[in-house]
């Protein structure tokens, strides 16, 4: 019997007609016409059940009469179980489909899935097509297989491609919500179907229509957060760039989330063959990464016309580090996720701030010079911790070069090109800072000298000396303060080329090699300073004494003015200089008075003049 045929009588029997014996005598040619009728007749019933409906959904369900009908004419035509819930599963998708009323709830289609996945698991294995591949393998009919194609598709295209008015997968915050959640649940269904000997193209368009469905959404987002930007070049870069740190800051906060709900409830893409993760940097390559580049060839361009305002300049550098980090930290956290082996834009981030990290270390130069510069000239007092014997303003200095040094290990740098340039540019600015501060006060002190006595040109060369020795000491442990080696280690792991890291180490060791260099030489020329305005100021009297005792006038007076010159001399030095001077100033002192003695004088006088001074 022709199927068209078939179908007008169905349509003009009522639900008596299971009892007929007409058709005890249908023959049909082959399993695909037999369950095509199965398929008709439950339709019929569905179609009949949903009139009687008066809510606004319905849930597939039919009375329990036609139910056991619709099973005995099953068995009566050996139709399988898992055909039964198939026909059941497709009637329930066309309705969807059709659009219907009342309308089909979610769930019936879920559970219908859940009936089809447990026929399908509990099919006998002989129906099995291949025990080698993982999955129940399902041999069907033709017409099966096409209705299966046509309203899986149908289905498909409706929900992922057509309707857009509920976010279903970005971004994921309302995903709990029943209805989001049940079509996660449908959709993964529909893909953990497999079926054979046919490949089924709906698998196929399921894996695109979710992969592009992920991507609008990620896109749709963008697009409605980027039109708050202005995007007018230089005059409007600050404010741009200040927008989209909060755009990616809530972005990160987005992907945390579906991090987590895709660990839980990811099965749906495994079964798709789809990563989530993947769609999502694919979606960040073609909207988010095009206006990063831009936003940061304006701020290149901005600072470039800044240069000279260092004020601009460094609230414009901030604010490209503060971007730099938000940019940094989505790729570090995305990246792992990622399952694709294709190149990813984003994640060549640190090419766009190679100017911007060019501009900071000027920033960071002229900040601490220039701090360096304002301590010496403003310390015109000579304010001295009485406790370390130094000038306040090396202090000063000190708290500029660690606020360097911390600042520079928070930059959190990933590329190995810029961490070299860093490593060695702080490291120049530290010792060059250094350098100009031993200078400057060095300046100063060879521009005041004719406008003071002896003994204040004795004090300040010893404070001079006390503060610029105190900062070479600190600086003495500059490659461990700046993990040389560790960071040098660190780029040895990463590339092969141990010359390089070689290289730099040498270049890394001259620059500061230069600097101890040059402070060591400027407190030297201030304890020669001290010692001959010492010499200078106790000169007479010392004339007075040596000629008194070369001329055998009386050991015992020598000694006695001799003390009272070494008590006078130790009193002005140990309160200006540190013991380690203290000693050099001693020992220059000593040869001085030596030198004074005629030749062929008796050694005793100048083994009681070492007495005194070792007593000192």
């Amino acid at each position: 019997m022709g199927l068209r045929k078939l179908g007008r009588r169905l349509i003009k029997h009522s639900r008596k007609i299971f009892d007929s014996e007409e058709y005890d005598s249908i023959q049909l040619l082959s399993i695909s016409e037999v369950t095509e009728a199965y398929y008709q007749l439950l339709k019929k019933e569905m179609e009949s059940s949903a009139t009687e409906v008066k809510r606004n959904s319905f849930d597939g369900s039919i009375p329990e009469e036609a139910a056991n009908q619709l099973v005995e004419f099953a068995d009566r035509n050996q139709i399988s179980y898992f055909s039964q819930t198939l026909a059941e599963l497709l009637t329930l998708l066309e309705w969807q489909n059709e659009k219907k009323s009342p309308e089909i709830q979610e769930s019936a289609i879920y559970n219908s899935l859940l009936r089809v996945e447990k026929a399908a698991n509990n099919t006998s294995t002989w129906e099995l097509l291949s025990q080698d591949v993982e999955g129940p393998m399902i041999a069907i009919s033709t017409f099966e297989i096409n209705m299966l194609e046509q309203t899986i598709s149908m289905y498909l295209t409706d929900i992922l491609d057509k309707d857009r008015t509920k976010t279903l997968f970005f971004p994921l915050n309302e995903l709990f919500q029943s209805d989001v959640l049940v079509k996660w649940r449908i959709l993964e269904k529909i893909a953990s179907i497999k079926v054979m000997p046919h490949q089924t193209i709906y698998k196929h368009k399921l894996t695109k229509f979710i992969q592009k469905r992920i991507q609008d959404e990620v896109g749709e987002w963008l697009n409605q957060e980027f039109s708050k930007l202005k995007m007018s070049g230089k005059s409007t870069v600050l404010k741009d760039i200040e927008i989209l740190i909060k755009i990616l800051k809530d972005f990160r906060s987005h992907l945390d989330v579906a991090i987590d709900v895709v660990s839980v409830e990811g099965s749906l893409f495994k079964e798709a063959s789809c990563c989530y993760f993947d769609c999502l940097s694919k979606a960040l390559d073609e909207k988010l990464h095009p206006t990063c580049v831009e936003i940061v060839q304006s701020m290149d361009i901005y600072q470039e016309y800044h240069r000279t305002f260092h004020v601009n300049l460094r609230d414009s550098c901030a604010l490209s580090h503060a971007f730099y980090l938000q940019v940094k930290h989505l790729v570090q956290t995305l990246k792992p996720k990622r399952k694709t082996t294709q190149s990813w834009k984003l994640e060549d981030y640190n090419s766009m701030f190679v100017k911007c990290f060019m501009n900071l270390l000027q920033v960071v130069k002229s900040e601490c010079h220039n701090r360096i510069k304002r301590a010496t000239q403003f310390d015109t007092k000579d304010s001295v911790n009485s406790e370390e014997k130094i000038l306040s303003c090396s202090v000063i200095v000190l708290n500029c070069f660690c606020t360097v040094i911390d600042e520079w290990k928070h930059l959190e740098i990933e590329d190995e090109d810029l961490q070299v340039a860093f490593l060695i540019k702080i490291t120049d600015i530290v010792c060059d800072g250094a350098k100009i501060f031993a200078e400057a006060l060095d300046d100063r002190l060879s521009k005041e000298i004719s406008h003071l006595s002896y003994s204040e040109i004795v004090k300040k060369a010893c404070v001079l000396a006390n503060s610029v020795e105190h900062v070479r000491k600190y600086l003495e442990d500059l490659p461990y303060q700046m993990q040389w080696e560790e960071s040098l280690n660190k780029l040895n792991e990463e590339s092969a080329d141990t010359d390089f890291t070689d290289q730099v180490k040498r270049i890394l060791n001259l620059i500061h090699q230069s600097m101890d260099s040059n402070l060591k030489c400027i407190v030297a020329m201030s304890l020669n300073t001290a010692t001959a305005n010492l010499q200078c100021q106790y000169e007479k009297p010392l004339s007075t004494w040596l000629q008194a005792s070369n001329l055998q006038q009386g050991y015992e007076r020598f000694l006695c003015y001799f003390n009272e010159y070494v008590e006078s001399v130790n009193e002005i030095l140990k309160e200006d200089l540190i013991p380690k001077f203290l000693s050099l100033v001693w020992v220059s002192m000593l040869m001085y008075i030596q030198n004074g003695f005629q030749e062929g004088q008796p050694p005793e006088y100048a083994e009681t003049i070492k007495e005194v001074f070792f007593v000192f």
